[in-house]
């Protein structure tokens, strides 16, 4: 199945285009109001093929994998309420 993002074919080929970009991108001091964007390549599940992301790895797999999303979700409504709780009950860790 193809997806229509832009595609490497190699690990090799979109590695060197990530270090590319992200060079260039440390050169340019204002870029995006000082931070310096950093991308990552991945494999993707559907074509097979490898994209670039400036997602970081949790943060590609919150959207784009559901169980991770309501794992996450779940362990954060847990913290929330414990932190409630023990504010409320006077707990102190």
């Amino acid at each position: 199945m193809a997806c229509n993002k832009k595609a490497f074919d190699t690990q090799k080929e979109v590695a060197k285009r990530a270090n590319e970009i992200n060079e260039s991108n440390a050169k340019n001091s204002a870029f995006k109001k000082g931070k310096i964007l950093t991308l990552r390549y991945y494999q993707c599940d559907s074509c097979g093929k490898y994209h670039l992301t400036s997602m970081d790895k949790h943060a590609h797999k919150y959207a784009t994998n559901k169980k991770y999303q309501k794992e996450v979700n779940k362990k954060s409504f847990l913290n929330k309420e414990t932190d409630y709780w023990k504010r409320k009950l006077g707990i102190n860790d």
